[in-house]
């Protein structure tokens, strides 16, 4: 609970639970329930509260999108099953099935495994223009929002000028943190997946407070100070989401250890980690 009160407290409007950072992939159904039902409880209404349901089939799925549900989520987030599909067209009919069974509202996202798919690595290109199949998957009923961890500036600018906007069928969220946003927000993304503020949340709420009123030099100034360190050095372990838990527990709140076969930073990497987050002032 410590965690949910500090993002309420940072002032985060918005929480997927159990998601990559969470591990969901290493979770028994029961245990991502568990944790998804005591973040929407905690909430009660004072975040939006997204959990994700992305599992390997489609009637897995359909079960953990009906029991977020009824724990009291206000949507769901969910990626093409992550072992296999059936091309453009499975994918398709894996969101149908999803969004005919449960009236809530979902957040498409191609993560990382399914990233590496032919066919999703082919739609994540520089085309200028925005997929079919992306148009296609915004028009599905209930479809609201789409994560975009590409990484791709090209990619993300084509599927925001698409689909966002105050126009548009759904809110496309970058979540390669604040430096994405600041491109992806110049072609009417409304909002992103925070990097940094799953320790740090006050900064990022400052860095979109900013960006939003139009004070672009201001939100630049917070990439550069804290953020392209941040990443920097984190991504360097290659043990991303360790780094995250390591932080927190040295804030002495809930990270603990990763569950295998993710493996927790090691030594040398606690030393850069607590030298970069001191270089920057976040620690």
């Amino acid at each position: 609970m410590k965690i949910t009160d500090l993002f309420i407290e940072g002032g985060i409007e918005n929480v997927i639970v159990a998601g990559s950072t969470g591990e969901f992939f290493s979770m028994s159904d029961e245990e991502r329930m568990l944790v998804i039902k005591a973040v929407a409880g905690r909430a009660a209404g004072r975040m939006t509260v997204i959990g994700c349901a992305a599992h390997s089939g489609t009637h897995l799925a359909i079960e953990l999108v009906k029991k977020c549900k009824d724990v009291g989520c206000d949507g769901v987030m969910i990626t093409p099953p992550y072992y296999s599909f059936s091309g453009v067209e499975g994918m398709l009919t894996h969101f149908r099935m999803i969004s005919d069974a449960v009236d809530i509202g979902i957040v498409g996202y191609f993560s990382g495994s399914v990233l590496r798919f032919p066919v999703v690595s082919g739609m994540v290109s520089e085309e200028w223009s925005c997929p079919q199949a992306m148009l296609d998957l915004a028009a599905i009923p209930n479809v609201g929002a789409f994560k975009d961890a590409s990484g791709n500036y090209g990619w993300h600018r084509d599927i925001v000028r698409a689909i966002d906007g105050p126009d548009g069928e759904a809110a496309v969220m970058g979540s390669d943190g604040m430096g994405y946003h600041v491109w992806g927000h110049k072609y009417g993304s409304r909002c992103y997946l925070t990097g940094l503020g799953n320790v740090w949340p006050k900064i990022e709420v400052e860095f979109f407070e900013k960006l939003d009123s139009g004070d672009e030099s201001g939100a630049l100034d917070i990439v550069n100070t804290y953020e392209l360190d941040y990443l920097r050095v984190t991504k360097a372990t290659g043990k991303y989401w360790s780094c995250l838990k390591f932080f927190l527990d040295e804030l002495g709140l809930p990270g603990g250890p990763m569950r295998p076969p993710l493996l927790d930073v090691d030594e040398a990497d606690k030393k850069n980690l607590l030298a970069m987050a001191k270089r920057t002032g976040l620690m």
